[in-house]
Protein backbone atom coordinates (compact mmCIF):
# COMPACT_ATOMS: atom_id res chain seq x y z
CA UNK A 1 0.00 0.00 0.00
CA UNK A 2 0.93 3.75 -1.14
CA UNK A 3 1.92 4.98 2.37
CA UNK A 4 2.30 8.65 2.16
CA UNK A 5 1.90 11.08 -0.75
CA UNK A 6 3.41 14.39 -0.49
CA UNK A 7 2.85 17.82 -2.69
CA UNK A 8 4.79 20.42 -4.09
CA UNK A 9 3.52 23.05 -6.28
CA UNK A 10 5.56 24.33 -8.89
CA UNK A 11 4.37 27.21 -10.85
CA UNK A 12 5.42 28.60 -14.38
CA UNK A 13 6.44 32.03 -15.81
CA UNK A 14 2.16 32.26 -16.90
CA UNK A 15 -0.07 33.11 -14.98
CA UNK A 16 -2.28 29.94 -15.96
CA UNK A 17 0.52 27.03 -16.67
CA UNK A 18 1.73 25.67 -13.38
CA UNK A 19 2.35 22.29 -12.55
CA UNK A 20 2.12 20.02 -9.33
CA UNK A 21 4.67 17.41 -8.54
CA UNK A 22 3.83 14.26 -6.25
CA UNK A 23 6.01 12.48 -4.13
CA UNK A 24 4.95 9.48 -1.73
CA UNK A 25 6.72 6.58 -0.10
CA UNK A 26 6.20 2.46 -1.03
CA UNK A 27 7.25 -0.88 0.46
CA UNK A 28 5.65 -3.05 -1.73
CA UNK A 29 7.52 -5.16 -3.83
CA UNK A 30 6.15 -6.26 -7.41
CA UNK A 31 4.37 -2.74 -8.07
CA UNK A 32 4.28 -2.78 -12.26
CA UNK A 33 3.18 1.02 -12.15
CA UNK A 34 1.45 3.53 -10.19
CA UNK A 35 -1.58 5.71 -10.99
CA UNK A 36 -1.64 9.12 -10.01
CA UNK A 37 -4.78 10.19 -9.69
CA UNK A 38 -6.49 14.12 -10.04
CA UNK A 39 -9.50 15.44 -8.80
CA UNK A 40 -10.97 19.07 -8.92
CA UNK A 41 -13.88 19.14 -7.17
CA UNK A 42 -17.21 20.17 -9.28
CA UNK A 43 -15.15 19.56 -12.93
CA UNK A 44 -14.24 15.67 -12.84
CA UNK A 45 -15.20 12.73 -11.12
CA UNK A 46 -12.10 11.21 -8.39
CA UNK A 47 -11.24 8.36 -10.71
CA UNK A 48 -11.42 10.48 -14.49
CA UNK A 49 -8.07 11.77 -14.56
CA UNK A 50 -5.17 9.94 -13.80
CA UNK A 51 -1.81 9.72 -15.02
CA UNK A 52 0.28 6.29 -14.98
CA UNK A 53 4.10 6.13 -13.97
CA UNK A 54 6.46 3.10 -13.61
CA UNK A 55 6.68 0.88 -10.20
CA UNK A 56 10.38 2.08 -10.23
CA UNK A 57 9.39 5.70 -10.01
CA UNK A 58 7.97 7.54 -6.88
CA UNK A 59 7.24 10.72 -8.14
CA UNK A 60 4.33 12.68 -11.18
CA UNK A 61 3.96 15.67 -12.15
CA UNK A 62 0.94 16.77 -13.13
CA UNK A 63 1.10 20.45 -15.58
CA UNK A 64 -1.59 22.57 -16.93
CA UNK A 65 -2.68 23.29 -13.46
CA UNK A 66 -4.71 26.36 -12.98
CA UNK A 67 -4.53 29.40 -10.17
CA UNK A 68 -7.04 29.82 -7.64
CA UNK A 69 -8.45 26.39 -7.60
CA UNK A 70 -8.19 23.15 -5.36
CA UNK A 71 -7.34 20.56 -6.16
CA UNK A 72 -7.12 16.65 -4.95
CA UNK A 73 -4.36 13.81 -5.47
CA UNK A 74 -4.09 9.97 -4.64
CA UNK A 75 -2.03 7.23 -5.81
CA UNK A 76 -2.79 3.53 -6.37
CA UNK A 77 -0.23 0.71 -7.14
CA UNK A 78 -0.96 -1.80 -9.98
CA UNK A 79 0.56 -5.67 -10.19
CA UNK A 80 1.81 -7.17 -13.43
CA UNK A 81 -2.05 -8.92 -13.44
CA UNK A 82 -3.63 -5.33 -13.40
CA UNK A 83 -4.88 -5.61 -9.93
CA UNK A 84 -5.14 -2.09 -8.35
CA UNK A 85 -4.67 -1.32 -4.58
CA UNK A 86 -6.59 0.93 -2.45
CA UNK A 87 -5.71 4.40 -2.98
CA UNK A 88 -2.92 6.41 -0.59
CA UNK A 89 -4.24 9.47 1.62
CA UNK A 90 -5.71 12.00 -0.69
CA UNK A 91 -3.17 15.54 -0.85
CA UNK A 92 -4.96 18.17 -1.00
CA UNK A 93 -3.69 21.83 -2.84
CA UNK A 94 -5.20 25.94 -3.19
CA UNK A 95 -3.56 26.81 -6.08
CA UNK A 96 -2.31 30.45 -5.28
CA UNK A 97 -3.85 33.57 -7.42
CA UNK A 98 -1.74 34.97 -9.67
CA UNK A 99 -1.89 38.48 -9.93
CA UNK A 100 -2.37 40.11 -13.57
CA UNK A 101 -0.82 43.70 -13.57
CA UNK A 102 -3.42 46.53 -14.03
CA UNK A 103 -3.79 48.52 -17.01
CA UNK A 104 -1.16 48.53 -19.46
CA UNK A 105 -0.54 51.35 -22.09
CA UNK A 106 1.67 52.66 -24.69
CA UNK A 107 2.41 54.80 -27.36
CA UNK A 108 3.68 53.35 -31.03
CA UNK A 109 6.28 55.34 -32.38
Amino acid sequence: MVRRLVILLLFATTAMAASVQLQWDDDQSGVAVYRVYSYRPGRNQPTDSFITVPGTQRTAIFEGVSSAHKYFYFVTAVDANGVESSHSNYAKINTPSVKVPGKFSGTLK
